[in-house]
C-alpha cells in the first residue's frame, strides 16, 4: 500500500481502518506477515517516506483514548525463542549533523530523559534555599546559607514529586564552599520530601554558599 509520492509537496495519505462502533468494540486491525517450519517467519515492515529538503515524515503509534475508561496500551514484544535467543527490541536514533536520541516523555509530552551519544541524560532542576522544591529526578540544591560554622551542621529539605518512602536518593556536594569543607553525612527520604543531612568538617568555617547534587531512583 502507497500513499504515492511527490516532487515538490507533500505526498497523499494512506489510511487503513477497523471501523468505528457506537455501542461497542470496535473492529481489530491485524497486519501479519507468514510463518514457517523450516527456514525463517516472515518480516513487517513499515516505513514513512523520506524527505530531500524537507523533513523526513513521522511514524506515530497511538494507543485508543477513552472518555471513561483506561486508554489504549501501546505493546511491543520480541519474538519466544526456541533453541536460540529471544527477538531482540531495538530503538535506534537517526544520524545526521547532529545526533538524534531516544527520549521518554512524560503524559504532558515534557521529557524526563534521553539516550544519545552520551548515553542517558536524565531532565535536570535547580533550586535555592536550604529548603526548596526541585521536581526532577536528577538536580543540584544550593544553600541560602553562607556562613555554616566550622563542626556545624545544616539539615536541608528537598521537597521532590519524585520522592516516595521507598526512594533511594545519592547526595555529594557538587560544589564547596569557600575555606569550609562540606560534607554530606546522609539523606532520610519520604513521601515528597527528603531531609539532607550536611556538615562543615573543616577547621574554618564557610565564607560562601555551597551545592549539593542528587539522584533519585524508584
Amino acid at each position: 500500500m502507497s500513499s504515492g509520492g511527490s516532487t515538490g509537496g507533500s505526498t497523499g495519505s494512506g489510511i487503513v481502518s477497523s471501523g468505528v462502533a457506537g455501542g461497542g468494540a470496535s473492529g481489530s486491525l491485524v497486519f501479519q506477515s507468514g510463518s514457517s517450519t523450516g527456514g525463517n517467519g516472515g518480516n513487517v515492515v513499515i516505513r514513512v517516506g523520506g524527505g530531500d529538503t524537507g523533513s523526513g515524515g513521522a511514524l506515530s503509534l497511538l494507543g485508543g483514548a477513552s472518555s471513561d475508561s483506561h486508554g489504549g496500551g501501546v505493546f511491543v514484544d520480541g519474538g519466544d525463542g526456541g533453541s536460540g535467543s529471544g527477538g531482540h527490541i531495538t530503538l535506534k536514533p537517526g544520524s545526521a549533523a547532529s545526533e538524534g536520541t531516544i527520549r521518554l516523555q512524560d503524559s504532558s509530552g515534557a521529557q524526563q530523559a534521553g539516550i544519545g551519544t552520551t548515553g542517558l541524560t536524565l531532565t535536570t532542576g535547580t533550586g535555592t534555599g536550604d529548603s526548596s522544591t526541585i521536581n526532577a529526578q536528577v538536580g543540584t540544591l544550593t544553600s541560602s546559607t553562607s556562613t555554616l560554622l566550622a563542626g556545624a551542621d545544616l539539615s536541608l529539605t528537598l521537597t521532590n514529586s519524585y520522592l516516595s518512602l521507598t526512594s533511594i536518593v545519592l547526595a555529594s556536594v557538587a560544589s564547596p564552599c569557600i575555606d569550609g569543607l562540606v560534607v554530606v553525612r546522609g539523606v532520610t527520604s519520604g513521601s515528597g520530601s527528603a531531609t539532607i543531612a550536611v556538615r562543615n568538617i573543616g577547621s574554618a568555617d564557610c565564607t560562601s554558599s555551597f551545592g549539593v547534587g542528587f539522584a533519585i531512583f524508584n
